[in-house]
């Protein structure tokens, strides 16, 4: 009896262990012991904006089912305090074509992922205040958790102010203008010549107010400029310096392309001659400052098309106004519409050697009135269309994508879209 017994309760032993590792399987716990768990490594750590941080984790492979713990402190050997955590149970948003996003469990750090980086965004900061990070994965269900990484340690910081457009005007003036600086209280612009030396030479109140025209310039000279975002922490002003410089030259602009035609120009049908050479000089101080020797010509048109796209914004009130419709109003105002992209997108490309065309929609398309590029890379012709946002597709996929016909008639044929070398 005794062995029976003793038999009987060795089998419900072995059912009440299957029992609870079946269990076990079906809450999803994880099939790591918590023991072995690895130590996680902060890779980089950065400040974003004047309030937030950011920092990226490689969770290794099969022990992306644990809870990533986030710990903070304001001091390398101060107490850390638990600030988020990130469940695997959490829904995620797919942006970008492959990315992830989502919020911790308490709603301070928001993630975001790309096969095995995580890369954390704390936005609950002070300004100008050093702050220091540990990470480590946790079993929340045996509540055992792996070691805390090694300390990393960041300073939040207002964002530099990068010029990014500058010419010389109708009245050989320089205007200047600038990527805003969140939350920055204003931005003192400096100046120098070649030789010379950086001299303030202006300050300009407010995070929005983000342009400037320098008066006290003279013709046939050469200008090196720098925007310096400051905020005040008390009485003290805490300035954002920078390596970035633009340069603009106060010279006859000799960039190439179609200006001496008033009137008739591929870069606005009705631009006159004073319009036409505002868009030469944005043209000729674009290559100078931002197209870089030994670049491909891959590298090229991107530069020129992201810069369009960084710095023109969509002609909302008309393609009536402003020029919308003109490189001018891509270029020097700084809203468009198709239009006014793709014929500052030719003006571009002429302006640093790349074959480009300007190209009109047909009767057939989705949007008769639609207007984009045609491009020549390494020898091969591609669809650029700056305004609705296509870079280097072939033909076919550009008219399926947007419903798009036009003449093909004395234009290249785009029979591929780009590949990557």
């Amino acid at each position: 009896m005794r062995e029976k017994a003793k038999g009987a309760r060795k089998c419900w032993c072995r059912i009440m262990l299957t029992m609870v590792l079946m269990l076990l399987c079906m809450t999803g716990a994880p099939v790591h012991a918590s023991s072995n768990l690895p130590t996680l490594k902060i890779k980089t750590i950065k400040s974003v904006s004047w309030n937030t941080v950011q920092f990226a984790v490689n969770i290794p492979s099969g022990y992306d089912t644990y809870q990533i713990r986030i710990y903070r402190s304001t001091s390398k050997n101060g107490k850390y305090q638990l600030i988020d955590y990130l469940d695997y149970v959490t829904q995620w948003v797919s942006y970008n074509g492959g990315d992830y996003m989502t919020q911790c469990a308490k709603k301070k750090v928001v993630c975001s992922k790309n096969k095995n980086l995580y890369t954390f965004e704390d936005t609950s900061l002070r300004f100008n205040k050093r702050y220091y990070y540990k990470v480590r994965l946790y079993d929340k269900y045996t509540k055992n958790a792996g070691k805390l990484s090694e300390p990393k340690a960041v300073l939040t910081a207002l964002n530099e102010a990068y010029i990014v457009r500058g010419y010389v005007n109708n009245s050989n003036q320089v205007d200047l203008a600038w990527q805003r600086s969140e939350h920055a209280e204003g931005y003192l612009v400096y100046r120098k010549t070649p030789n010379g030396k950086w001299t303030r030479i202006a300050k300009v109140l407010g995070d929005t107010n983000n342009t400037f025209v320098d008066k006290n310039v003279q013709f046939g000279k050469s200008y090196f400029y720098q925007i310096r975002p400051y905020r005040y922490v008390g009485k003290k002003a805490i300035i954002v310096t920078t390596k970035d410089k633009y340069v603009v030259r106060l010279n006859t602009p000799s960039i190439a392309g179609e200006y001496n035609n008033p009137g008739s120009s591929v870069y606005g049908s009705k631009l006159s001659a004073s319009e036409l050479n505002e868009v030469r000089r944005v043209v000729q101080a674009f290559k100078a400052n931002f197209i870089k020797k030994g670049m491909s010509e891959y590298e090229k048109v991107l530069t020129a098309y992201q810069y369009l796209r960084y710095t023109c914004g969509y002609a909302w009130g008309g393609w009536q106004y402003n020029g919308a419709n003109t490189a001018w109003g891509a270029l020097v105002y700084g809203e468009a519409q198709c239009s006014g992209f793709a014929r500052a997108m030719k003006a571009l490309c002429d302006g640093i050697g790349i074959s480009c065309y300007y190209v009109h929609a047909n009767s057939s398309s989705a949007n008769p009135s639609h207007q984009w590029n045609e491009v020549r890379v390494d020898g091969k012709w591609y669809i650029v269309d700056p305004q609705g946002g296509y870079f280097l597709l072939s033909g076919n996929t550009y008219k399926n994508r947007t419903g798009m016909d036009w003449n093909h008639a004395g234009l290249p044929e785009c029979t591929a879209d780009y590949k990557s070398k």
